[in-house]
């Protein structure tokens, strides 16, 4: 129970982090978009696209090796902290030398200013990388959610100025550098741990393996994730570019809000109960379920009033994609199903079976996107959402033959969860052709809004009272400000952790 609260707080922390820290990112972006053009923010995204293959090595790799080992001195962190600055540094030289060939294969001449410029956030995020994970080992999140605000407060406030002064694109690319400059400064000043001037090879060869291999399976997500932005970026033009990011921007907005709550807490709370099969598999669904439970009626909403909220948040300019947002949206029923998946594959040190996972992915995610680009936005849009679900099966095994997770129980358990989202798409729906069709958008929003959450949470709760009621109490539990006891770390079950 100490676990779960402990657990349950890191969520609510994460929930100030990712909530509060995307409600000002938002508002920043809402400004944004009706100072700044749409084929900015394209070429952004592209550029965008290069720098997250590059924070594949930075953000996690030698990061997850320090969170999941249990055997950790202060010789891993010392290796871990001055890898990863020699990678950024590494990186950024070629960035600068690449960035020209780069704009020219994509045809657009400013991707290279823009990405050289970008390229600078590699050193910002090498500086933070490890007290992140030793923040994360220690559940310390409220250090999360201070860097989330400061750093996208500061942002905003650098990239509106430069906006409103003309800068165009690179009031996007200033809002980026000044983010990840406040975000060092807070983390920084938030952990108490300091690398030192040394560098142990034998620290450095204990962890490599396992930050290889996750490095490689995140180099594979990343192309997964970020191959639809390539594609876009190749085959049409920068403004349908700028649309496609608009809604990624929103369904991202939405991820981060409820997918990331739970990911932040996976990877450091299932590594304290790899010895413990039972317990891990019974904290990884609920997990599953307790997220899949948040994600799916706020994607739902988002889809189901985006034709109202695009064109009046921000600007008439936008209405092309909001088709687009619809058909994405529908991913809330399946993604929360597989996004746990190389959490649990970590935690359980499997991180090869994380690898192989991420290359189906790929290999699947190229099969169905090529095509698609070929049809328009609407065709990768349709894509997106389709390979959310023909990557479950592959999910599924992996996670059940690495870890012992059922997971199609776990699906199972979600199905009164799913049932729930229909009724909610049910309300919206009916309630927009009859009661607010002459209503003004944003209030017809609103009332819909209301309208469909309380279904949601109605149905839900005559579908799974059980589910609910502990969900309820959890939350009572977590806001208690009284520190539960530490948990046990569970005993040793033979080998080594990494």
């Amino acid at each position: 129970m100490a676990l779960k609260i402990k657990a349950a707080r890191g969520v609510l922390w994460s929930l100030v982090e990712y909530g509060g820290g995307e409600a000002i990112s938002l508002l920043v972006f809402l400004i944004l978009a009706r100072l700044v053009a749409p084929e900015s923010f394209g070429i952004v995204a592209l550029a965008g696209a290069f720098v997250a293959f590059v924070q594949a090595f930075l953000v996690q790799g030698f990061m997850d090796a320090v969170i999941q080992r249990r055997d950790l001195r202060a010789e891993h962190l010392d290796a871990a902290f001055w890898s990863n600055q020699a990678i950024a540094l590494l990186f950024l030289a070629l960035v600068q030398l690449v960035a020209g060939p780069a704009a020219e294969a994509f045809g657009k001449p400013e991707l290279g200013a823009v990405l050289r410029w970008l390229s600078l956030v590699f050193l910002g995020t090498a500086l933070v990388s490890i007290h992140q994970a030793v923040l994360k080992r220690e559940l310390r999140f409220a250090a999360f959610a201070a860097r989330a605000i400061v750093g996208i407060s500061a942002g905003g406030v650098v990239g509106i100025a430069m906006a409103a002064d003309g800068y165009g694109v690179w009031s996007l690319v200033g809002q980026q550098l000044a983010n990840a400059a406040a975000s060092v400064l807070v983390l920084w000043s938030t952990s108490s741990w300091r690398p030192r001037l040394s560098f142990s090879r034998s620290a450095f060869d204990d962890m490599a393996r396992f930050a290889a291999s996750v490095i490689g399976s995140n180099l594979v997500g990343f192309l997964h994730r970020k191959g639809d932005i390539f594609l876009v970026g190749y085959f049409l033009d920068p403004k349908q570019l700028g649309y496609y990011y608009l809604v990624q921007r929103l369904v991202m907005t939405t991820g981060l809000v409820t997918l990331s709550t739970g990911q932040s807490i996976s990877v450091p709370v299932l590594s304290r109960l790899q010895t413990d099969p039972t317990r891990f598999r019974h904290v990884y669904g609920t997990i599953v379920q307790t997220v899949y439970a948040l994600h799916l009626p706020a994607m739902i909403a988002l889809g189901g009033l985006g034709s109202a909220l695009v064109p009046s948040f921000f600007g008439a300019q936008w209405r092309p994609a909001v088709p687009v947002l619809e058909i994405m949206c529908l991913v809330g029923f399946s993604q929360a199903l597989t996004f746990f998946s190389g959490a649990a594959l970590v935690a359980a040190a499997r991180p090869q079976a994380f690898l192989r996972l991420s290359l189906v992915q790929v290999v699947l995610t190229a099969a169905v996107f090529l095509p698609a680009a070929q049809l328009g936005l609407h065709g990768v849009a349709a894509a997106f959402t389709a390979v959310t679900i023909l990557i479950i099966p592959f999910h599924f095994g992996a996670v059940r033959r690495h870890t012992g997770v059922d997971p199609i129980g776990i699906a199972k358990r979600c199905l009164p969860i799913a049932a729930a989202g229909f009724a909610m798409i049910v309300a919206i729906e009916v309630a927009e052709a009859r009661l607010f069709a002459s209503w003004p958008p944003l209030l017809a929003s609103a009332a819909l809004a209301g309208i469909g959450g309380g279904v949601y949470f109605l149905a839900l709760t005559l579908a799974a009272p059980g589910f609910v009621r502990e969900g309820l109490r959890l939350l009572i539990a977590a806001l208690d400000r009284r520190e539960p006891p530490s948990p046990p770390e569970p005993a040793a079950a033979g080998g080594t952790a990494s």
